[in-house]
């Protein structure tokens, strides 16, 4: 006796009975039993297949999140973590278990969470996915992020985030460097226009300090003798006091102005906190970061432009080619 086994109307296998006895009759309530246990053992079979799947599912699932390195969430039209994938933590600002079932308002910033709240409402309100791109900062850094907002249901959305943050410093460098580029023909304009030097200073530290959001910005001239780099133009009211006070620099290897004016080449400090050779004054407390770039006229050097800036990595290293450039202007 053959028995399908039968599932969802699909047959996965047979059952065969034998007898020893050839002339046996199976009566109604044996053929009764052997269904129901047929029944049985293809439920049983479909569970177990079925649960097979459902692990290899699982475990494709736990790779495609291993293998991603955007941020999934699950939130609430309220901003509040309902789930959050495995896929990148170190790019969230807690822990995961620190942040499900908590309110983003109890989280983050509150301009920055009304703003979460917001395009989460917009998405709910819509049928199209909504984009949003923003800055987080997460432990000691500051991040960028494009995130894409779908909607699941009436109250939820699916938040997927991806780190763009090299993107943007890439598009930040470009444009700064464009910048200088332009700074750098607004100065070759003025030299070509006159000769005071007290205005082509003034107006190329004031155009580098404004046009790049500085913090200060100086020019220093290597007096007659070559002993000392003397303030002749800078920015700021700390700017007039030490242009009142005489400031200068020996031409030394012991401070940024004055190695710079003694070698004749370009020096980056990106944290001065770091570097011995950046040589702290009281009237600008805030520095964090500080180039000097040279003015020459063919080998010989006569002074140096000084800038500063409160934001640690301030200045990129490809940026100080166009720096020189601009300084050239100045020197001519």
């Amino acid at each position: 006796l053959i028995l399908p086994l039968v599932a969802e109307d699909e047959v996965i296998g047979t059952i065969g009975v034998d007898f020893f006895d050839e002339d046996r009759m199976i009566t109604q309530d044996e053929l009764r039993i052997l269904e129901t246990i047929v029944y049985q053992t293809a439920s049983a079979i479909q569970k177990n297949q079925l649960f097979d799947r459902i692990e290899q599912s699982e475990a494709d699932l736990r790779a495609l999140f291993h293998a991603m390195e955007d941020v999934v969430l699950v939130v609430s039209k309220e901003g509040r973590y309902e789930r959050i994938a495995p896929t990148n933590p170190s790019r969230l600002v807690r822990p995961p278990e620190e942040l499900l079932g908590k309110l983003m308002h109890d989280v983050l910033p509150k301009e920055i969470a009304d703003r979460f709240v917001e395009a989460i409402q917009q998405t709910l309100r819509g049928t199209e996915k909504v984009q949003l791109e923003y800055e987080l900062p997460v432990g000691n850094e500051v991040y960028w992020f494009l995130a894409n907002l779908t909607k699941l249901d009436e109250n939820t959305v699916f938040w997927v985030a991806r780190d763009i943050t090299e993107r943007k410093k890439a598009e930040e460098a470009i444009s700064r460097r464009n910048e200088y580029l332009a700074v750098s023909a607004e100065i070759g304009k003025l030299v070509t226009s006159t000769l005071d030097l007290n205005s082509i200073f003034a107006r190329t530290v004031n155009l580098i300090n404004e046009r790049f959001n500085l913090y200060y910005a100086a020019i220093y001239i290597v007096e007659e003798t070559g002993f000392n780099a003397i303030l002749r133009e800078s920015t700021g009211s700390a700017g007039a006091e030490m242009k009142k006070q005489g400031h200068t620099y020996p031409i030394n290897l012991r401070s940024t102005v004055g190695r710079v004016a003694s070698e004749g080449q370009a020096l980056v400090v990106n944290d001065v906190s770091a570097n011995p050779l950046h040589v702290g004054n009281p009237l600008l407390p805030n520095t964090q970061a500080e180039a000097a770039i040279p003015l020459r006229i063919g080998n010989r050097i006569i002074g140096v432009i000084d800038i500063q800036s409160e934001r640690k990595g301030a200045f990129a290293e490809d940026e100080v080619a166009v720096l020189q450039t601009l300084a050239d202007q100045v020197a001519v």
